[in-house]
């Protein structure tokens, strides 16, 4: 017997439907349900009819009537039709579809009894659904605010702490605007040119947000791939276009001050002067001028901070100084021997640490007379004396820093669906517990079916179909990221038209096939190359006038760990001294710091490395995860089925579609099953695709590489391989120079475009 249970809104209770005695309702499996999370519909039923019995409107309430509006039972409320209905379709005890029901319409037959019709669908779409629009930004990540401060970032790279510092954020080194060149003249991060903690990125591990947003959403996972340590190297950088790092506690922390009047000294000691904040046009935004007694700015945080002077007097040295140490620590000063004006602008930054004061002081400038500033409570024009902080930057320790401001603008399951165009993911949910789902790469979730022997259910007194799959084929197929916006993307693009790291994969040799199919994720490929004048490899994250990329998509990278003698480098301490290192902390699209043929890379296609290297990687996204999928489809061998079986309750309950389908001599999986009736013992209509053995993308397979550039094959050093399969992974077949024997060579020269 056919049942259709349902539960309340709140999920707490549930119900039994009552259903006319075997009136069919056909099902349909397809394996989009586990292929593509954020696609709108998956497995479903075609509409079946319930009637309005007195059971049934205690759980949809009286919605036969439109003039009548009813709370039910057992939903919360008034009964909404825009709301999903978790239900199960079972025959007898046994699972048949998990998923929720959604009315289609109400019919009145002969004015005295109504139907309710019904369309069931499966749980494919409940991921999408329970994520809906929300941002990355939108998840709860108070668990990550931390304050940024030396030992933080020191215990980041090494992972020693407790959370986020456990692995969970890294701090890193892209260029986001700073236009980092080596030639400068203190040279790059040296002693007297610091780089500061507020230029460093954190990068959030991709495996810790993608829980994040399952768990919200009410789900769970069992991934080995998830697990594995290649993926949780894998991280983002936390940047939504902003140089510094963002923080909510971040304020308006200049001020504008002014002298209320005339003020005079005999003395040839520097004294106070008393500027307010209060004098016409004065400014104050964040209550760090103090007006009454010292007269001070008092830093709120260790920050730089640029200050400049407007001055009129008459016989009076004017200076700023910090602390009140008016000895030799003087920060700029301005003398007027007779009446007349001088402006004093600070344009290099002077480093405050918390708490840290600035004050205006005056002497005499001759050590006769009277010295005169002259003041008329203004902070404009040409006669009073004005000081002012006219920028301080973000503060560059101590700050409590904001995950949620610091990410970029995308939502969630756009960043899930763009994984899963990364790693060809499925994502099955758990038959008994669908909020639990088993999430693999197709090539590995394939590989562990089970095999099963459905030849004796096929229905010989209808037709068999065999087909090659040239149907399903298209002319081109195209997997890349997204245009990336800085300059060398926005370079490839333009000048080679294509998104850098893209893999384009046609077939000239069918002719019937047409069309394109494109697999984009949302996110920006990470491109690694070298800071100007220097061996420094990172991200530059820069468009071609040198400023940042203002709202810049997601970007995936490696973390390749503490690199040693990179470059010897200086990173401004929390006491605004410098510390040195010899390490540096290195994120790539490479698993590795010098690529070669058996890294991985975190682009479709293959691209010659920016930075240096020995070879770049076979292991790409489409090699790794998409070659073998693609290829059992593309064969000249690859056939489908279609076929009528007599399938029981039970063979559906147990069905997945990485089964091994054994039928007459040879094996398949299971594409789409439809026309599926429990309620009789009718064949259904069954779509398989024929499993081939390992078909490689070409007979020679890449694996070594040489000091000279020279590529082997096969795991042999003495293996040279073939032009088809050298070229088919992106190298070049050259002679030799030495005996005249041709060889596959990584190439070297690599394009950079100009800034």
């Amino acid at each position: 017997m056919l049942r259709l249970r349902v539960w309340n809104s709140a999920e707490d209770a549930q119900f039994d439907i009552e259903l006319y005695t075997d009136a069919p309702v056909n099902l349909k499996y397809q394996f989009t349900d586990v292929s593509k999370v954020n696609q709108t519909v998956g497995s479903y039923s075609q509409t079946f009819r319930i009637p309005a019995t007195q059971n049934n409107l205690k759980f949809f309430g009286g919605l036969v009537d439109p003039n009548v509006v009813e709370t039910s039972d057992l939903i919360n409320d008034t009964f909404n039709i825009k709301r999903k209905i978790r239900a199960e379709l079972l025959y007898n005890t046994v699972p048949l579809m998990n998923g929720f029901v959604q009315i289609k319409a109400i019919y009145r037959q002969k004015k005295e009894f109504n139907d309710i019709e019904l369309v069931f669908f499966g749980e494919a779409v409940q991921l999408s659904a329970a994520v809906g629009n929300a941002l990355l930004s939108d998840l709860d990540l108070t668990a990550l605010e931390h304050e940024l401060n030396i030992l933080n970032l020191q215990t980041s790279w090494v992972a020693s702490g407790s959370t986020p510092f456990d692995g969970t954020i890294r701090y890193g080194v892209m260029d986001k605007g700073q236009n980092w060149n080596g030639d400068q003249t203190d040279g790059l991060w040296s002693n007297t040119n610091r780089l500061k903690q507020t230029d460093l990125t954190p990068y959030l591990q991709v495996k810790w947000l993608l829980t994040k947003i399952l768990s919200e959403a009410g789900f769970t996972y069992s991934s080995t791939f998830i697990d594995s340590a290649d993926f949780a190297n894998a991280y983002m950088p936390m940047y939504n276009g902003s140089v510094g790092i963002l923080s909510d506690d971040i304020a308006d922390n200049t001020c504008l001050t002014g002298l209320a009047s005339d003020q005079t000294t005999t003395s040839d000691v520097y004294e106070l002067v008393s500027l307010v904040d209060t004098a016409t046009g004065g400014k104050d935004p964040n209550g760090n001028w103090t007006n009454s007694t010292t007269y001070k700015y008092t830093a709120p945080a260790d920050v730089f901070v640029f200050i400049r002077m407007f001055s009129k007097g008459d016989n009076v040295n004017m200076a700023i100084f910090k602390n009140g140490d008016t000895g030799t620590n003087v920060l700029q000063v301005v003398s007027i021997g007779s009446e007349y004006v001088i402006e004093s602008q600070n344009y290099t930054g002077i480093y405050l640490e918390s708490g840290d004061t600035l004050q205006a002081y005056v002497k005499r400038y001759l050590p006769i007379g009277t010295g005169t500033l002259y003041g008329n409570n203004q902070t404009t024009g040409t006669y009073g004396n004005y000081f002012e902080v006219w920028q301080v930057t973000d503060p560059v320790s101590g700050i409590d820093v904001d995950p949620n401001l610091n990410l970029p603008e995308f939502k969630q399951i756009d960043y899930i669906s763009s994984l899963q165009k990364m790693y060809n993911l499925v994502f099955i949910p758990d038959k008994l517990n669908p909020t639990k789902l088993y999430i693999e790469p197709f090539k590995d979730y394939i590989a562990t079916g089970t095999e099963k022997d459905w030849t004796n259910k096929i229905d010989f007194s209808k037709d068999i179909v065999i087909k090659p799959t040239t149907d399903l084929q298209k002319a081109k197929y195209v997997w890349s990221h997204a245009e990336g916006q800085d300059y060398i993307n926005d370079a490839i693009f333009r000048q080679l038209g294509r998104v850098y790291g893209e893999y384009k994969l046609l077939d000239p040799i069918n002719d019937f096939a047409r069309g394109e199919e494109k697999t984009q994720t949302g996110l920006a490929p990470y491109v690694m190359s070298l800071i100007p004048n220097t061996g420094v490899p990172i991200h530059r994250c820069i468009r071609a006038d040198g400023t940042g990329v203002q709202k810049p998509k997601p970007r995936i990278a490696y973390w390749n760990g503490m690199v040693n003698n990179l470059i010897t480098w200086y990173i401004q301490n929390d006491s605004g001294t410098g510390v040195s290192s010899t390490t540096f902390p290195l994120f790539s699209n490479y698993s590795d710091t010098l690529p070669e043929v058996t890294s991985n890379d975190l682009n479709f296609g293959w691209e010659i490395p920016l930075i240096p290297h020995e070879a770049h990687p076979v292991n790409n996204l489409y090699y790794k995860y998409w070659a073998g999928y693609v290829n059992e489809l593309y064969s000249s061998t690859a056939r489908t089925l279609e076929c009528w079986m007599k399938l029981t309750a039970e063979d559906i309950a147990t069905f997945e579609f990485n089964d091994k389908i054994y039928i007459e001599n040879s094996y398949y999986r299971i594409l789409n099953i439809s026309a599926f009736d429990a309620t009789v013992q009718a064949p259904c209509k069954v779509t398989l695709l024929k499993i081939l053995a390992d078909i490689p993308d070409c007979a020679d397979l890449p694996t070594n590489s040489t000091s000279n550039g020279i590529v082997t094959f096969n795991g042999s050093y003495s293996d040279y391989g073939s032009k088809t399969c050298c070229e088919k992974y992106g190298y070049v077949w050259t002679p030799d120079k030495v005996g005249g024997n041709s060889r596959c060579r990584a190439l070297g020269a690599a394009f950079v475009p100009e800034q």
